[in-house]
This record gives C-alpha cells, structure tokens and sequence, in this order.
C-alpha cells in the first residue's frame, strides 16, 4: 500500500532509522505510480544525506533539481550545502 509506503517512512525518517525509511521509499518509487513520488523522492535524497549516503542523495537532489518538480528549489540548496561541505 503506498500510504502505508510513504507514511511508515515518514516515521522512520523522523525517528533517526534513515534505512528503513529508504526501504518504504524505494517501495513507492518502485511501484511506478506517480502517487507520492516526487515526495517518496525527496525524503529518500534526504534520509540518503542524513545516512551518510552523501554521494547517492547527491545524484537524487540533482534529479530532483532538475525535474523542475514542487521540490526542485529545495534540492538546489541542498546541493549548495552539499559543495559546501567538500
């Protein structure tokens, strides 16, 4: 269930448990429905990030950047933190 996906992973992504939120995510981005992807996508960038994951959740805040999607002005900045940080 895609609610059940994108909710469950909400919570593991506000609890800190940054892989199993990326688990829920992946589902919904899976399922290739447009239902929660572009958000599925941007908390998957950034449990990737909060994980350490920092080069995956670069390439997926360069997708999301470039979509020209709802997020896309966000995932712009967080790619200027990002070059700030290396």
């Amino acid at each position: 269930d895609l609610n059940a996906n994108f909710y469950g992973g909400l919570c593991y992504y506000n609890l800190g448990l940054y892989n199993k939120a990326i688990s829920c995510f992946d589902g919904i981005l899976n399922d290739n429905s447009i239902t929660f992807f572009q958000e599925a996508l941007w908390y998957k960038a950034l449990s990737l990030y909060n994980a350490g994951q920092k080069d995956e959740a670069e390439k997926l805040f360069s997708n999301i950047a470039e979509s020209n999607g709802f997020y896309s002005a966000k995932a712009t900045e967080r790619l200027k933190i990002l070059n700030a940080e290396k």
